[in-house]
Formats: C-alpha cells, sequence, structure tokens
C-alpha cells in the first residue's frame, strides 16, 4: 500500500501505465438494495394464542441471506456493515410465512 501513491504518480507523468484495477470500487462494498419485500406493514394487533406460532429457522440459502441483509439494513439503527468472518443468522417468522 506504501508505493501505491508514487506508482499513481509516476503513472500521471506518463512514465509507467499501471494495470486497471480489480475492485473498481476500492474495496467498497455497495448498498444493499431495498426491495418492496422488506416494506413496513400494518401493524397487526391481537391476543398471543390468536397468532399463528413462530419458528426459528437458520438462513442457509442466498436468497435467504439477501432478505436477511436486506431487513437488517432498513431496520438495524446501526445500519449494516458485513462481517469479515463466517456467522451464523437465523430468522424468527410466523409458521404461516413462507420462507424464501
Amino acid at each position: 500500500m506504501s508505493c501505491c501513491v508514487p506508482q499513481l504518480r509516476v503513472q500521471a507523468d506518463g512514465l509507467i501505465r499501471l494495470a486497471r484495477p480489480q475492485n473498481p470500487n476500492n474495496g467498497r462494498r455497495l448498498p444493499v438494495p431495498l426491495t418492496p419485500a422488506t416494506d413496513p406493514q400494518s401493524l397487526r394487533s391481537a391476543p398471543v394464542h390468536e397468532r399463528p406460532p413462530l419458528r426459528v429457522q437458520p438462513v442457509n440459502t442466498p436468497a435467504a441471506a439477501r432478505l436477511w441483509s436486506e431487513y437488517v439494513a432498513r431496520c438495524d439503527c446501526l445500519g449494516y456493515t458485513p462481517r469479515s468472518a463466517s456467522q451464523m443468522r437465523e430468522e424468527i417468522c410466523s409458521a404461516a410465512r413462507a420462507s424464501p
């Protein structure tokens, strides 16, 4: 990293030509696109015994991972930042809702 600036200066002087960057975003990830799947829904109020049961399921498909990332990006007050290590993600949903 320390020789990056001098190399760019030498390239600006026209002495060398550097290869194009492999990651044009300079390591920055693009923001998670928000879709209608995570739009806020109307508030439902009902006693607990009238609600469908909840279930916990792992997020283990690419579609479920995208949806999980979108929910976190939309609803988490700290925002979504991808982790560098592997992580175990789970979602809690009603048994009436079909998973992606």
